[in-house]
């Protein structure tokens, strides 16, 4: 176990605390792109369909990842003023529909807390969670987490919310999994971790996998940490809610003592997880570690995704790779492929993603890494603060990738691949 020399508070504030390169994977690289696309050029390859500001007064905002209904769509208003607003907008119009704020000035911890189920939006703002609806911005029902304390992060199962709350402070006696109904706001405890030996338990990551004899079984780690010995570590469970019991544990999965708290993504009976600077690939059944593959950096906010056939690994720092599901083996890498702990989307053969790093927007091709966008908005050649800071949102329908600039909410045509 590897001692703890800070508390996670948000991603934007990890993105900076990588480490140096020390072991860069040995595949090559796929052909350089354009120089055209590092910068340097007098224009934007993006295409912009339509802008909107993002706020009246023009101020620099930035935006929760953008929710596509129909012919609306859900931005935010976020770090411009007190507190985050929620902004729907008609893409036929142009026009706002309606704007919602929470009442206490809150701050969803996206895009770890910001989720949706037809036309129900779910705000998670630490300690309360919104159910809002989609068509008129008024608040269906809340959950309040006191006089306990709730998680910045939360995860959307179907028509269920999955929320952790534990003991206020720093030193939880324990962590408790709770179940809520999207539809009514009804809340049911799943299981509960308490603190043994000394650390204190957090619950994190959850993610559902059926087993083959048809059981719901949730996957989750338990970040756990001694404030006495200010010791990190790391167990990952696998709880059957079909027969109410917990199906099996690793304990201290990750030696190095940390973790990404992004969502384990379950294949093929296969649960692939990442640790400090590893990922796992584990037999849900048996749940032994089936390959490890050791990263350059320690990061914490890795994106797993699954795309044609391959492992997706981008981590927040700037590179990304394709290893092979089933050995862990390199397909492909790249370096230089911008900072980020926004998710990726793969839509129509390309990677799609936004960089907190540098502000610029990327699509990569999934078959071979190849980048065929890593550009700039064209605002950002008016407004130097213009960036590609927030998430996307991909209309498969219309063809078109929706996202945001910092200070207008963008319509964007896809490229020509």
């Amino acid at each position: 176990m590897k001692k703890m020399t800070a508390i996670l508070i948000s991603c934007c504030l990890l993105i900076g605390s990588c480490t140096k390169d020390d072991d860069l994977p040995t595949t090559p690289n796929p052909p350089e792109p354009d120089p055209c696309l590092w910068g340097g050029c007098d224009s934007s390859r993006v295409t912009v369909l339509w802008q909107v500001p993002l706020h009246e007064d023009s101020l620099n905002c930035i935006s929760v990842r953008p929710i596509i209904f129909g012919n609306k769509v859900l931005f935010s208003q976020r770090f411009c003023l007190d507190k985050e607003v929620l902004v729907m907008l008609d893409t036929g119009s142009k026009e706002w529909i309606w704007t919602w704020s929470q009442q206490n000035n809150g701050r969803s911890a996206e895009p770890l807390g910001l989720h949706h189920w037809n036309e129900t939006i779910l705000f998670d703002s630490w300690h309360d969670v919104y159910a809002i609806n989609a068509g008129t911005g008024s608040t269906n029902w809340q959950y309040l987490a006191s006089p306990n304390c709730g998680s910045p992060r939360s995860v959307q199962i179907g028509s269920y919310l999955y929320d952790m709350y534990e003991t206020c402070g720093n030193v939880n006696d324990f962590s408790t999994l709770a179940k809520i109904d999207i539809n009514t706001g009804m809340v049911e405890d799943i299981c509960t971790l308490h603190k043994e030996d000394g650390y204190s338990p957090t619950i994190e990551s959850v993610a559902l996998w059926v087993n083959p004899q048809g059981d719901s079984i949730l996957v989750f780690q338990n970040r756990s940490l001694n404030w006495d010995t200010v010791d990190v570590r790391i167990d990952l469970h696998a709880y059957n809610m079909t027969r109410d019991t917990m199906e099996w544990e690793i304990p201290n999965i990750d030696a190095d003592g940390n973790s990404s708290v992004w969502t384990p993504l379950i294949w093929d009976n296969k649960i692939y997880f990442k640790g400090a600077r590893t990922v796992y690939c584990i037999d849900a059944v048996t749940h032994h570690i089936l390959w490890s593959k050791r990263l350059p950096h320690d990061c914490l906010f890795t994106n797993l995704l699954m795309a044609e056939g391959k492992l997706i690994v981008k981590p927040d720092n700037d590179l990304i790779m394709a290893l092979d599901p089933h050995t862990g083996a390199e397909i492909w890498w790249h370096k230089n492929s911008g900072e980020t702990c926004n998710p990726m989307v793969y839509h129509d053969g390309l990677l799609y993603y936004t960089s907190k790093g540098n502000g610029k927007i990327y699509a990569i091709r999934a078959s071979n890494g190849e980048q065929i966008w890593a550009d700039e908005p064209p605002n950002h050649y008016i407004d130097s603060d213009a960036g590609f800071y927030g998430g996307i949102a991909i209309d498969t329908v219309k063809n078109v990738l929706y996202t945001t600039d910092s200070f207008f909410a963008l319509c964007i045509k896809l490229p020509e691949h």
